[in-house]
């Protein structure tokens, strides 16, 4: 959404045209960036088996887990960087070009309002991963928070990534404007006489 937000402020006039051309190029370059962890550690890290057609027993590989999990963080921490620094461009970057344009220092607060919130609530989901791993490392949390962690991520794993509506109902007006009831404008006082002879 941040780069998303970049291009409309610096391609104004042609944003559409650069979404159309390049928005599959964007989405292949996320698809390759989520997958590589994966890549980068071929195996199995669980692996099932059916004894005597009634018992499932789980094998796991600790060390590959280990290795699996560590992967994992390292490209969390990056995206989460990455979320953090695209944010903050975008607060940078629309101030800067709207800098001298009173009638769009509006937008681009709103724009900047938006892409930040959104990148923060977002981030969430990666602070989790990087606050497992200092937990796995270092035991800094008590023992109840980590054994209801599952649960909790799962509750702020889907109230962050359906939050992006709740966002735009805050901060855009056109949004507010088209949900709220019109509201009777008319100050108009009609009285009408009526005289009978």
């Amino acid at each position: 959404m941040s780069i998303h937000r970049i291009s409309s402020i610096l391609f104004y006039n042609h944003y559409e045209r650069f979404w159309s051309r390049y928005y599959f190029l964007v989405a292949v370059m996320f698809f390759i960036y989520s997958w590589i962890p994966q890549v980068l550690t071929p195996g199995v890290v669980t692996q099932m088996t059916l004894v005597n057609g009634t018992t499932l027993y789980f094998t796991y590989d600790w060390d590959h887990m280990v290795m699996v999990k560590n992967r994992v963080y390292i490209f969390s921490i990056v995206y989460f960087l990455l979320l953090v620094g695209i944010g903050i461009s975008v607060a940078v970057v629309a101030r800067q070009r709207f800098q001298r344009a009173d009638a769009n220092s509006n937008v681009s607060k709103k724009l900047t309002k938006v892409a930040l919130t959104y990148g923060f609530v977002y981030s969430g989901i990666l602070m989790w991963n990087i606050l497992d791993l200092i937990q796995t490392k270092f035991d800094v949390f008590p023992e109840w928070f980590w054994s209801a962690s599952v649960a909790l991520m799962s509750l702020a794993s889907d109230l962050m990534t359906l939050a992006l509506p709740y966002i735009l109902l805050i901060y855009d007006s056109n949004i507010k404007r088209d949900l709220r009831p019109p509201k009777d404008t008319s100050n108009a006082n009609i009285s009408v006489m009526i005289v009978s002879s």
